[in-house]
């Protein structure tokens, strides 16, 4: 996990300019996770369907670690970001300078749970964090979808849903 290494390293001070490549760089990953993760719940299917190919998955277990993975991944990146972007925030209790304080803000924002201790005043803070909310939403869903495909289908005794 780069992300928690880089989040841990930005909360020097004195780094400022390792914290900025590493923020440069968890915009990319987090497109990428996005664009990925998109790509895998939309088109795949469609895709080896039409070159008339089943469609298959390596396993559905790996695919779930996976998108777990990738999910905790956002939460480390949004941590970072908010870090990198703290003058975008308000905080009564708490700063945005910690590592522990970023993460905690990240994770509580990716779940939509808000937080009434930091709260966004610029445009790019409220930017930021409905980015978040909306990746954590998709990726939530895409989560329990993968599960529920897992679960074994009931028997039924009504014959219309045979």
């Amino acid at each position: 996990m780069f992300a928690i290494a880089l989040l841990a390293i930005g909360s020097f001070p004195s780094l400022r300019i390792v914290e900025g490549v590493a923020v440069g760089w968890g915009l990319f990953r987090t497109f990428e996770v996005l664009i990925y993760q998109i790509n895998v719940f939309l088109f795949d299917q469609y895709r080896t369907e039409k070159a008339d190919k089943p469609y298959v998955v390596r396993g559905y277990r790996r695919i779930v670690i996976l998108l777990l993975q990738n999910y905790i991944e956002i939460v480390f990146w949004f941590g970072l970001f908010y870090h990198y972007w703290s003058w975008a925030f308000k905080t009564t209790e708490s700063s945005l300078n910690s590592f522990a304080a970023t993460l905690h803000f990240s994770i509580i924002t990716i779940t939509g749970l808000g937080s009434s201790s930091i709260s966004p005043t610029q445009t790019w803070g409220y930017v930021l964090t409905s980015i978040q909310m909306v990746i954590g939403l998709f990726m939530v869903l895409g989560i329990l979808a993968r599960f529920i495909a897992l679960l074994p289908k009931p028997e039924t005794m009504d014959d219309s849903e045979k």
